[in-house]
């Protein structure tokens, strides 16, 4: 009997002995994998850091491009005005300028008759 139990003493030494280092090779293993899966996540946050530095820097590019795009189209669009204003008001000043012409030449014989009975009038008068 003595011999059983000590076989099975021996024998549970044995069971616990491969079960400890059963568990240590799991854990080595569990350490391996949680190594490697935390350098995965470090080199996958380094890409996607380096990939929205490079998408940031392309938008600012993209925006500056537009905005000297948008000014550079303001100024001919502002050069374009001031030529049509130009060309309108010189239009309507020699229009007004041909309609003053057509006004005088108009009311010119008209005054100088107004004038002629003017003179005669005074001309009577000073008879009279």
């Amino acid at each position: 009997m003595l011999l059983n139990t000590v076989f099975f003493i021996l024998l549970s030494i044995l069971l616990v002995l491969a079960t400890t280092k059963k568990l240590s090779e799991l854990s080595e293993f569990q350490e391996e994998n949680i190594n490697k899966q935390s350098k995965s996540l470090v080199e996958t946050n380094e890409h996607m850091n380096e990939a929205l530095q490079k998408a940031s820097s392309q938008i600012n590019s993209m925006m500056k491009e537009n905005a000297d795009r948008i000014a550079t189209q303001v100024k001919e669009l502002d050069k374009a005005l001031q030529e049509e204003l130009t060309k309108s008001l010189n239009s309507l000043a020699s229009q007004l300028g041909s309609l003053s012409k057509k006004f005088a030449d108009d009311y010119t014989p008209i005054t100088d008759k107004l004038n002629e009975m003017l003179q005669a009038f005074d001309r009577r008068k000073k008879n009279a």
